[in-house]
């Protein structure tokens, strides 16, 4: 595997730790993974003074913030919103030319998405939480290693 040394992609500064991946950082706890689960475990380890780090191979949240529950449930809001305007009538109101736009609603829910995405982020790092970007691999039963674009980009060890 090649190091981290070689070939970076731009943002990969925002990851890296001081010193070589080979040294590698030490926590109380290390969490795979930031779905509903993880950041809360996370948060309350901070804050009982656990000293952690949070590895995430994708957006924060994981997939019921980035693609499941949350999103599913925007654009159902605006199906809903789409069926109050077909029965208005019933209700005294008058509605015409009322149009869905399934892009708009889309674009409405991605950005449901990135503020609660923002939001994990803003609690983690104000909890303390170390927050990695990249694929976590056991090493041994206390070592992780990250990796990016199967680049080895830091080690942790819990």
């Amino acid at each position: 595997m090649r190091s981290r040394h070689s070939i970076l992609k731009p943002y990969d500064y925002l990851f890296m730790q001081q010193g070589s991946a080979e040294e590698g950082f030490a926590v109380d706890l290390a969490v795979i993974g930031s779905g509903p689960g993880g950041y809360e475990a996370a948060l309350k380890a901070a804050k009982a003074g656990m000293k952690v780090c949070l590895v995430e191979k994708g957006a924060l949240g994981g997939v019921c913030v980035n693609w499941g529950c949350i999103p599913t449930k925007a654009l159902l809001r605006s199906a809903e919103i789409i069926d109050l305007f077909g029965r208005s009538s019933s209700f005294g109101i008058t509605s015409e030319n009322v149009r869905f736009d399934l892009s708009q609603a889309i674009k409405r829910s991605r950005s449901v998405v990135l503020k609660l995405s923002k939001g994990i982020d803003f609690m983690l790092r104000r909890a303390g939480v170390e927050v990695k970007q990249g694929e976590a691999r056991f090493t041994s039963s206390h070592d992780l290693e990250i990796v990016r674009d199967g680049i080895s980009v830091d080690h942790i060890r819990a």
